[in-house]
């Protein structure tokens, strides 16, 4: 039985977090990835996944675009509408979308999102069903093999003078709890799931469709100081993100 995920209890926190229009990464290095694999033209309609309180929805509106925004959490819609900006949101499950009629949208789109619910086999199943001919649903992931919570962290090698990503798993699928205030005495959890890149292939390829761009995000980030150069090396070469596109076959 699917239990709701909604990220009610920390909706205040992640919009001091994000704000109106999202955290430096978001604007720097996910945002451009996603409007140049979305290929947006003015009047495509576009369903933006678990969009929290809006921020990439208002992007999409300033390119004309006929924006829906759903997420599980009322609070996070809540804040949304209160950004308003011509875009209608709506409080809805990603995995069942029971507010939305079959073949509405020609985008969907998903913002480091699919990494906090379980499980996401009713996602693509939903999203095949709104999409238009040929329509595409493109997400953004924590990249799995570089940087899933508490199984990968950096390391050093002095020797070499070289920062590196360890990984201690990956092909088994993991829940991760997350404290959202760590150090602050009062625990919030939210849950990420980490998955290696096969099991998003293999669903979206269930479920009709196929893999046809895809981008592994780097920082844009520069260190100063003594250890500048082997921390510049490692964030050019070690992804952070990773942007799939997924069009519907035929």
């Amino acid at each position: 039985m699917q239990q709701t995920q909604s990220w009610d209890h920390v909706a205040s926190w992640y919009d001091s977090l994000v704000g109106g229009k999202g955290q430096y990464y978001h604007q720097h290095v996910i945002f451009p990835s996603v409007l140049k694999l979305m290929e947006i033209k003015a009047g495509l309609k576009v369903l933006d996944l678990a969009c929290g309180q809006g921020a990439f929805c208002r992007e999409l509106v300033k390119l004309h675009a006929k924006i829906t925004g759903v997420d599980a959490s009322s609070r996070m819609i809540e804040t949304a509408k209160k950004y308003a900006m011509g875009v209608e949101y709506i409080v809805d499950d990603a995995r069942t979308l029971r507010s939305q009629t079959d073949q509405s949208f020609d985008r969907v789109v998903s913002i480091l999102a699919l990494q906090n619910m379980d499980p996401i086999d009713g996602v693509f199943s939903r999203v095949r069903d709104l999409l238009r001919e040929r329509g595409t649903f493109t997400i953004v992931i924590l990249h799995p093999a570089f940087r899933s919570p508490r199984i990968t962290g950096w390391g050093e090698d002095e020797a070499r003078k070289l920062q590196f990503r360890r990984v201690d798993r990956y092909i088994s699928p993991m829940k991760i709890p997350i404290d959202m205030h760590p150090g602050k005495g009062t625990k919030q959890l939210t849950w990420t799931y980490h998955r290696p890149l096969q099991t998003y292939v293999q669903i979206a390829k269930e479920n009709g469709f196929v893999i046809d761009g895809m981008e592994e995000l780097i920082s844009d980030k520069v260190s100063e100081g003594k250890h500048a150069k082997q921390e510049n090396l490692a964030r050019q070469e070690i992804p952070m993100f990773m942007t799939l596109r997924f069009r519907k076959s035929v």
